[in-house]
């Protein structure tokens, strides 16, 4: 059965199926397999030797069948020569590694397909403004198309079900440019929203530093049929069906751990913060999926013609608005994914709804963890190090167990760390020790804002819970503040003095005083510290290598179905197809 999956994932992967049917024989017996996101559907065994008819109806049937009814989807077709041509005639980029990972798509062996997406589904800069879709003007547009190339994918998932998400770095052949393309199958319920209508919420409230949509929508056949999946109707309490999902953003952002100086990383997590307390504040919209998958940086030239890159926030499958965070149902959930979701949330399911603060909890815990990976700490001193940086991940962001009613639990160190305002490491030379803006300033700071809002939090928790080298990056140039950032916010200090006492108000109640700590690095001149090789590379950390799971959001795993093997590492960040992507969960909790 496992290698069964296994080569149902490949098929899945390279080829354009809304669903498909293989057959398993063992022996003389035969079962007739039908494949979709949602599950399989798997038919009563029967004899061959002594019931042969039914195999043959079943042929005789699937001979029937045009492609369309055997699976493929119509909406991607073989692209042309003359498209091809020009496809790689491209020659623009707006930066080397667009350029390297465009190169990648047009790998030898993968055929380039034409995606056709209707243009109803294209987004206006009016549309953008106003915050909806213009009906009219798709009613106008309705029958023609347009049509978007691609190769080789960016990323796709591993698994034979769930959301199946696939990105591309695509050319768009009406305006001749590279845009990316992400298709998933999402979930048909009345509270997850399209990702398409979320940017449009966002964008129409002017929030910085998101990802600009070219067209979203619902994947439809040529009679108007909506593409959705089937096997859910099979199962004893049928679960809301997945609906294939397309969004073309005009943004391509490399990931985060390729940031190239810890003054990089800092700007780049300051603007992500910056644009998820605008799109709380001003779009009244939860994130709930702060990973380092859902954290990527783009381009941007400064007054001098440099590029430097700024971050941003993308991936919104699995946020809520405002006015659903008291919906009971939503609060007998909890999402994100495992190795950064909140301690809380972790150790305590179903106790606490989801916060803004737990939001800003993932962040911190994303920065912990590319620390640990790519700075030197006290886990990579020496190679004898190595097994122990390991057992620490694990520790810190892997451990879970389950509960009797089956319920994934975990976190209690990342509790123990958050409660103590204590680093899962500590930080080997660069800024070490300096009172200056630095990583290790920046690191202590956020500690110590944690450790005053878990005092304001330690009264609620439950009882019981369930089962240095200063001179090493001196040759680096100091880095200042650049103009592209957030817009400075009058800060005087960045954390208040230590209060012996738990405060009245959670201090993580909203995005104040984790903003002020990096406004406050972004000013003056920020000591670096050295990025130092990938710690997790040839090793076999559950954490980095869920990327062959699903792709964020409710690819939806279960917490209770992540898996417990272990993958080896890539190594190198170049090929396209080792792009990052650790799974995004949202599970029920109601027992």
């Amino acid at each position: 059965m496992e290698q069964m999956a296994h080569d149902i994932s490949e098929i899945l992967r390279q080829q354009f199926l809304l669903h498909f049917f293989t057959i398993f024989i063992c022996l003389d017996h035969i079962w007739l397999l039908r494949w979709d996101r949602a599950g399989l559907v798997v038919s009563e065994p029967f004899n061959f030797a002594e019931e042969p008819q039914h195999l043959y109806t079943f042929f005789y049937r699937f001979a029937c069948m045009d492609d369309v009814q055997r699976g493929r989807d119509p909406t991607v077709v073989p692209a042309s020569e003359a498209e091809v041509k020009v496809m790689r005639s491209i020659d623009q980029f707006d930066s080397a590694w667009h350029k390297t990972q465009y190169t990648a798509t047009m790998t030898a062996g993968w055929p380039i397909y034409k995606v056709l997406i209707p243009e109803e589904d294209v987004i206006s800069t009016a549309e953008l403004s106003e915050g909806r879709k213009d009906r009219a003007d798709s009613e106008l547009s309705e029958g023609r198309e347009r049509g978007f190339l691609v190769g080789k994918p960016y990323f796709m998932s591993d698994s034979p079900t769930g959301r199946g998400t696939r990105g591309y770095i695509a050319y768009d052949v009406a305006e001749h440019r590279l845009v990316f393309l992400k298709e998933y199958w999402r979930l048909d319920a009345p509270t997850y929203h399209p990702e398409g209508e979320v940017y449009l919420r966002l964008h129409s409230k002017q929030v910085p530093y998101i990802a600009t949509p070219v067209a979203a929508g619902d994947v439809l056949d040529a009679t108007g049929g909506m593409h959705h999946t089937r096997a859910q109707d099979f199962f004893p309490d049928p679960p809301p069906k997945l609906i294939q999902y397309r969004i073309i953003l005009e943004e391509i952002g490399k990931p985060l751990e390729e940031y190239e100086t810890s003054f990089e990383l800092m700007s780049a997590m300051y603007c992500c913060i910056y644009a998820h307390m605008k799109a709380w504040t001003e779009g009244e919209v939860l994130h709930r999926d702060i990973s380092r998958a859902n954290l990527l940086m783009y381009p941007y030239r400064n007054d001098d013609g440099e590029i430097e890159w700024l971050g941003l926030i993308v991936d919104w499958g699995l946020c809520k608005y405002k006015d659903e965070l008291g919906l009971p149902q939503v609060q007998n959930t909890r999402s994100g994914t495992w190795q950064f979701i909140s301690a809380v949330l972790l150790a305590h399911p179903g106790v606490f709804p989801h916060a803004v603060w737990h939001d800003l909890e993932s962040f911190i815990h994303v920065l912990h963890w590319l620390c640990l990976r790519f700075h030197k700490t006290n886990y990579t001193e020496s190679d004898d190090n190595r097994e122990s940086l390991l057992k620490r991940v694990d520790a810190v962001y892997d451990h879970s167990n389950k509960t009797r009613n089956g319920i994934s639990v975990g976190g209690q160190e990342k509790l123990a760390l958050m409660q103590d305002g204590t680093l899962p490491f500590k930080l080997v030379a660069g800024s070490t020790g300096q009172s200056g803006p630095g990583l290790y300033r920046l690191l202590t700071d956020l500690s110590a804002l944690c450790k005053e809002h878990y005092k304001w939090l330690k009264p609620q928790l439950p009882t019981a819970t369930p089962e240095e080298e200063k001179e090493e990056g001196q040759g680096q140039p100091q880095r200042s503040r650049s103009r592209l950032l957030p817009p400075r916010r009058n800060v005087v200090s960045a954390v208040g003095p230590t209060i012996s006492e738990a405060p009245a108000q959670p201090v993580l109640e909203n995005h104040t005083k984790i903003l002020d700590v990096f406004e406050t690095m972004s000013q003056g001149k920020w000591i670096p510290d050295k990025k130092i090789e990938d710690q997790f590379a040839h090793s076999n950390t559950t954490m980095d290598q869920q990327v062959k799971l699903k792709r964020s959001s409710e690819e939806s795993i279960s917490l209770d179905e992540r898996p417990g093997k272990r993958i080896r590492s890539p190594t190198g960040s170049a090929s396209v197809s080792i792009a990052p992507q650790l799974g995004s969960i949202s599970e029920n909790l109601k027992g």
